[in-house]
């Protein structure tokens, strides 16, 4: 037997190959078919509508949003996933040895005390502010660091935090789908510091909530058309339209893009 009719093509010059079946061409069919059809279904997956477990995580994924637009899927997979809700009533203590939080409400006061225990700060933390944020390993290592620790942490009114294993915060804040968003989350967070030890006039309320937590204006929706806005498959045609439009170049602009490179 020709190695050519074991592959199930005819030799030269034949196009046919009558009363005889292509192996090459039935596997590669499949092969495509598959490739095709897993494609199409992780597509309709990814743009389903995603449905967070309650309120609270809403209010978490619209902290995320506003900050770099990260979708509920991406939210609910990188996120959501380590996170749990924990309230604590005035007077208790935040364990932080073990968690790394995200004030939703209320107000906690941070005690930090160098190697000797003798108190370096004491200061208040409101909604939006997390500790300790060295937890995410993204500043570098310092001596000012090493040296000061985060010693007790008290809730002063009734207090609803977001709270995630201090174990595993590296691994989830260094996420390469999430990472920009942590540190966008940190630096808000140490200028606001700032801005409260310069400003002595900025006070807020014990049940004061930041509206980086609050629903979503109108304006600040997703758009419906985009891949991730959970809403694609409303309108299927579309959003093969405008992902079309949007995926198009003009071969002027690429010319330009390839000389500006140069």
């Amino acid at each position: 037997m020709h190695l050519s009719r074991a592959q199930g093509a005819p030799l030269w010059p034949s196009w046919e190959m009558p009363d005889e079946l292509q192996l090459d061409g039935i596997l590669w069919a499949i092969l495509n078919l598959y490739v095709h059809l897993t494609t199409v279904f992780r597509l309709l997956r990814d743009e389903l509508p995603v449905t967070l477990e309650n309120d609270d995580m809403e209010a978490l994924w619209r902290m995320f949003y506003r900050t770099g637009g990260l979708s509920k899927l991406l939210f609910q997979k990188n996120i959501a996933e380590y996170c749990t809700v924990v309230r604590y009533k005035e007077g208790e203590m935040i364990d932080t040895s073990k968690y790394f939080c995200i004030i939703y409400k209320g107000t906690v006061k941070l005690t930090v005390t160098d190697d000797n225990g003798a108190i370096v700060s004491s200061r208040q933390a409101q909604s939006g502010q997390l500790f300790d944020f060295r937890a995410l390993g993204l500043l570098e290592d310092h001596y000012s660091l090493a040296k000061h620790r985060l010693e007790a942490v008290v809730a002063m009114s009734s207090v609803t935090v977001f709270r995630f294993p201090r174990a595993e915060m590296e691994v989830i804040a260094n996420n390469p789908r999430t990472r920009l968003l942590w540190k966008e989350i940190l630096m808000e967070n140490l200028l606001r510091i700032v801005q409260r030890y310069i400003d002595k006039r900025v006070r807020i309320g014990p049940q004061y909530v930041n509206p980086i937590f609050l629903p979503l204006a109108p304006w600040e929706e997703p758009d419906p058309l985009r891949a991730g806005s959970g809403k694609a498959l409303q309108t299927p045609l579309a959003h093969i339209f405008a992902s079309a439009k949007w995926s198009f170049a003009p071969p002027v602009k690429l010319f330009d893009a390839a000389l500006s490179c140069l």
